[in-house]
């Protein structure tokens, strides 16, 4: 897993100095529908485009500026890829039609949950329009869109931010259904928008409603040892009992994850609504529920070589143990090791990357990430395209 902070430094996917004029699309056939999932010929869930009926898996990449700015005061440093004052439609643009021209059909973008919302709560139509700028381009080039965020606009919560710490809202916003019902208004709200800005909803392979989902263990309530916790399902959970506890992590989840898909389908009955998980995880396994029990339309895993072994991962997730849910490598790359032979990592990553296709059925993936020229990089450097051109769909 990458540092779970909001202040984690993320690299840039392509460098701010392309030009559009640089980049010449080719005319590879894009894709033409949006993606569901159907049972195939041996009775196995999977992607598919429903412009042209045949099956699609996710190849692409996770994108994402982060940078330091300034909210009420604070100095935060987060996703900027959309802030208004840095967008660039160009460079976006640009990396488009660079990702086309390798046949990669899949970015996955990341919401900032302060930027993208007012004081007051409600969308920043400014930041909207960057997202919407973006979602048309990718459109036109037939280029998926995964949209996910680590949590919705810490504005709709009417609460004071004080510090960086602070834009985190733990575990209620999972357990209460006050903060679900503010949740399910954000992604509604966000799907209205970009519907009137006319948006080709077809463009948005997922709404992954958490980059990463995990329970504080530190943080209320799974942080006490007595009280009640009455849950919007109609239960009352035992805090003083650890099965209770465990009982209420599970059944929030499930709560959590159900309602918010269901929410996110009434205004785009189309909608693949997934959540994004890292192992191990410091408080019970949402992954496997998820993965196992839940309505969520597929599961994203992020595994990264460099932390565990994928025998290791594979075991944690249960994934052997799957025979339903669709599951994407949402992200794997090289993070800790600056000085790696590029040679040694590509071979590395493939291998990787082919083991959990071929071995283990995964679904899809998504590299973590190919260059930086802003902020520190947290992944190893790609400047001469060595990553790129190796797991480009053209070569594979």
């Amino acid at each position: 897993m990458k540092t779970i902070v909001l202040n984690i430094f993320i690299c840039l996917f392509v460098s701010s100095c392309l030009d559009e004029s640089m980049t010449v699309e080719n005319n590879t056939k894009p894709k033409i529908g949006r993606i569901g999932i159907r049972i195939n010929s041996i009775g196995k869930q999977e992607f598919y485009d429903k412009g042209n009926n045949e099956k699609f898996v996710p190849k692409g990449y996770n994108y994402t500026h982060v940078g330091e700015f300034t909210w009420n005061g604070i100095q935060i440093t987060n996703h900027i890829t959309f802030k208004p004052d840095y967008y660039n439609s160009d460079v976006s643009n640009s990396l488009l039609i660079k990702l086309k021209n390798e046949n990669y059909n899949t970015v996955r973008i990341f919401i900032n949950p302060l930027l993208v919302a007012n004081a007051n709560g409600d969308l920043n139509t400014s930041y909207v329009a960057a997202i919407v700028d973006f979602l048309i381009k990718a459109e036109k080039h037939g280029i998926g869109v995964i949209i996910t965020t680590d949590m919705i606009p810490l504005t709709a919560y009417g609460t004071v931010l004080q510090s960086e710490d602070d834009i985190w809202w733990w575990n209620k916003q999972y357990v209460f259904n006050s903060e679900i019902e503010l949740e399910k208004n954000f992604w509604q709200s966000l799907i209205v928008q970009l519907k009137n800005a006319n948006v080709s909803l077809q463009t948005i392979l997922a709404y992954e409603i958490r980059n990463e989902f995990f329970y504080h263990p530190s943080h209320a309530p799974f942080n006490s040892s007595s009280g009640i916790v009455h849950h919007p399902n109609g239960i009352d959970y035992n805090m003083a009992i650890a099965t209770d506890k465990e009982a209420l992590m599970q059944a929030s989840f499930v709560y959590w994850s159900t309602n918010v898909r269901n929410s996110i389908k009434e205004v785009d009955a189309e909608a693949l609504v997934a959540v994004g998980f890292y192992g191990p995880e410091p408080l019970g396994k949402p992954s496997v529920l998820a993965i196992q029990n839940s309505e969520l339309d597929f599961v994203d895993l992020h595994m990264y070589p460099e932390q565990h072994s994928l025998s290791e991962y594979i075991d944690y997730f249960e994934i052997s143990q799957n025979t339903e849910k669709l599951i994407i490598l949402g992200e794997f790359g090289i993070v800790e090791d600056q000085t790696i032979n590029i040679d040694v990592a590509k071979n590395q990553l493939l291998n990787w990357r082919n083991d959990c296709v071929n071995s283990y059925g995964i679904d899809g993936w998504l590299l973590w990430t190919w260059d930086s020229d802003s902020g520190s990089q947290l992944s190893i450097s790609d400047s001469n395209d060595v990553l790129f051109k190796a797991f480009s769909p053209m070569n594979n």
